[in-house]
């Protein structure tokens, strides 16, 4: 003997299935159409071909390449960012921003009036700039007061120079 209603369950277990997959298809479609038109976001690739405007940017980059290779001047040189990350009467140490490579030399300069105390460093390549190796300073050679002090950085990549600091020797 069958059980009454089994039939009903089936239909309608069905039908819910179906639902679900049909709502399942839908909102695909509607995501995949939605994605279209949107510009992409943060972490999404085009994995398009490159456009004429892409295309022809890189062009021109290339020819300033090519431009800054076969004339050379001082002025090709980039501008690097350079910071003092810590500075005492013994010790200043720093980085330059924008390179990533070993044996550009970092300078240190002091002034106060006509008083001037530089020290030098080699910097290193460090994850995603250069660091200024420790550049000791001779502290006899300062006289108590207000020193100001500039860190710089060049190489054959550029150059640049630090914001100046403040350093009151007691």
């Amino acid at each position: 003997m069958k059980k009454p209603g089994f039939g009903k369950k089936k239909v309608i277990i069905g039908i819910v299935i179906i639902a679900l997959v049909g709502g399942g298809i839908a909102y695909g479609i509607v995501r995949h159409n939605d994605n279209k038109s949107k510009p992409l976001g943060v972490g999404q690739v085009n994995y398009g071909p490159p456009t004429s405007a892409e295309k022809k940017e890189t062009e021109q980059h290339k020819q300033q390449l090519e431009n800054q290779q076969n004339n050379p001047s001082s002025d090709s040189k980039p501008k690097i960012g350079v910071v003092i990350t810590y500075l005492s009467t013994t010790e200043a140490r720093g980085y330059a921003s924008g390179v990533f490579e070993d044996g550009g030399t970092c300078t240190l300069t002091l002034t106060k009036g006509s008083a001037k105390v530089t020290g030098t460093s080699t910097a290193v390549a460090d994850v995603n700039k250069s660091t200024c190796g420790p550049i000791s300073i001779n502290q006899s050679q300062l006289s108590s007061g207000t020193w100001t002090a500039v860190l710089s950085y060049s190489s054959p990549s550029g150059s640049g120079s630090s914001d100046s600091q403040t350093l009151n020797v007691p």
